[in-house]
Order: structure tokens, then sequence, then C-alpha cells
């Protein structure tokens, strides 16, 4: 299966990604929350919260869960259980 094949993605409801990965693990990412700063005529600050979901479950793995905060010019936050 080609990589384009492997993602599902709804314009319509753009906060959820859902990726399948080779030998059956499924990704699905989700944004919770945004945010959107105008410093300035030339300085617009971005972020985004979003809440990853690791499935490996059909390997015989545990699932995990990643979250934490991408924001415009760098990671922050953020922990995984599993």
């Amino acid at each position: 299966m080609d990589f384009m094949g492997r993602i599902t993605w709804n314009p319509s409801d753009p906060n959820v990604l859902r990726l399948s990965m080779p030998k059956g693990v499924n990704v699905r990412t989700r944004v919770t929350r945004r945010s959107e700063n105008v410093g300035g005529p030339d300085k617009l600050d971005t972020s985004e919260f979003i809440e990853q979901i690791f499935d490996n479950s059909s390997t015989g793995g545990m699932p995990g869960v990643w979250w934490g905060g991408v924001g415009w010019g760098g990671v922050g936050g953020g922990g995984g259980e599993s």
C-alpha cells in the first residue's frame, strides 16, 4: 500500500488524522486545543495541543498515549503512558 493510502483525514473534521503504519500499528492524532496570537504586523504565533494514540494491539502490544503541545518555533509539554 502506498503512503497516501494509509492516511485518513476529513477536511470537514480537521482535528482527527489516522495513519496505518506497517506491521499493524495504527496512530490516531487529535488536536484538542489551538491558539493564535498576532504579536505585530509581521508576527503570528500559533500552537496546538494534541493527543496521539498508538495502537499496536493487533501485534500483541499495548496501546500507548502521547499528549503535548506543538508551538511555532518549538515543541513543549507532553509525556507518555503505555
